[in-house]
C-alpha cells in the first residue's frame, strides 16, 4: 500500500512534470482568468456580479395613474427623457455584456487548448512512471487523472466558464427585455396623453 500512495504521490502533476514549460504556462492561464476593466482586474465572477447589479439599477417607466390636461406636455418630456436613460444604460450595458462574453469565450478557447496540451504532456509522464511500477493503468484512466490533475491546478475556474457564458447570454436578453418594456410603457403612457 505504502508503494502505491508513494507512486499516487509522484503523479500529483506539480512532481511528474516539476520543472516543465507545461506547468508555468497553466500557471500563467491560471493566474490570466481575470477581467480587465477600466484598468482594474477582477476575477470572471465578480465581473458578472457587477454587470448583473448594474443591469438590476436600470430604471423603469413609471405610468401615472391619470394625467391632468394641464400636465399633459411635462408627462410627456418625463416619459421622453426616461426612454432615452433607459435606452441609453441598455446600449451601453449590452455593449460590455457583448465583450464581457466575446472574452469568456476567448478564455474558454485557450483553457480547451491548455486542457488538450497538458493532458499529452501529462498522459506521456504518467505512462512512462507508471511502466516502472507494478500499478498498470488503462490509457483511459490515464488521462482521466490529467484531466483531474488539469482541473485541480486550475482551481476547477475552468469549469465554472461554460456557465458563466450561459449566464452572461441571460443578461444580454434581459436587457434586450427592458428596452422592450421600456418602449411598450413608453406608447402606453403616450396613450394616456392622447386619451387625457
Amino acid at each position: 500500500m505504502s508503494n502505491a500512495v508513494s507512486i499516487m504521490s509522484r503523479l500529483q502533476a506539480e512532481q511528474l512534470l516539476a520543472d516543465s514549460y507545461i506547468l508555468t504556462q497553466v500557471e500563467r492561464l491560471k493566474a490570466g482568468m481575470r477581467y480587465k476593466s477600466d484598468d482594474n482586474y477582477q476575477s470572471f465572477d465578480e465581473h458578472f456580479l457587477w454587470l448583473q447589479n448594474k443591469i438590476d439599477e436600470i430604471p423603469h417607466i413609471a405610468l401615472k395613474d391619470s394625467i391632468p390636461v394641464t400636465t399633459a406636455s411635462i408627462y410627456t418630456n418625463e416619459l421622453i427623457s426616461a426612454l432615452e436613460e433607459i435606452q441609453d444604460k441598455v446600449e451601453k450595458f449590452t455593449v460590455k455584456g457583448v465583450r464581457f462574453q466575446g472574452d469568456l469565450v476567448t478564455a474558454k478557447s485557450a483553457i480547451d487548448e491548455m486542457s488538450a496540451t497538458f493532458e499529452a504532456w501529462y498522459v506521456l509522464a504518467a505512462t512512462d512512471l507508471l511502466a516502472s511500477t507494478e500499478i498498470k493503468l488503462s490509457a483511459t484512466n490515464v488521462k482521466a487523472l490529467a484531466t483531474s490533475e488539469f482541473n485541480r491546478l486550475m482551481d476547477r475556474s475552468n469549469l465554472a466558464i461554460d456557465a458563466l457564458i450561459e449566464a452572461v447570454k441571460v443578461e444580454i436578453k434581459r436587457l434586450s427585455s427592458k428596452a422592450k418594456m421600456a418602449a411598450k410603457k413608453f406608447e402606453m403612457g403616450r396613450e394616456q396623453v392622447n386619451a387625457a
